[in-house]
């Protein structure tokens, strides 16, 4: 038709608590000769990252000799309601840094 056009105006959406939000949008067209209100819904949930197996919260590397490599595997699970990135930085990077350790994330 004469004269449509099309325009996408993106919405981002970041809650700050633990809640659902409902918003309206005015949106105003022709200085004021028109407006559509447009309904945003969204939820905040909690984020929900744990070891799959608790018992892993300590990981006992053993008894290694100078020169050689030992590896240990430790799990996550997401029981969040939505996929969730994240990344693995050691408690004190300083200490971190002094060790032999090093950390390598896997992704599946």
């Amino acid at each position: 038709m004469p004269g449509e056009e099309k325009i996408e105006i993106p919405i981002t959406f970041t809650p700050r608590e633990l809640r659902k939000y409902h918003e309206v949008i005015k949106l105003n067209f022709n200085n004021g000769l028109y407006f559509v209100d447009v309904t945003v819904q969204g939820q905040g949930i909690p984020l929900n990252l744990d070891l799959k197996d608790p018992d892993q919260s300590f990981t006992n590397l053993g008894i290694v000799s100078v020169g050689q490599e030992v590896s240990r595997m430790v799990s996550l699970i997401n029981r969040s309601l939505k996929s969730v990135k994240f990344s693995v930085v050691p408690k004190d990077s300083t200490a971190f840094g002094k060790s032999a350790l090093t950390i390598s994330p896997i992704e599946k």
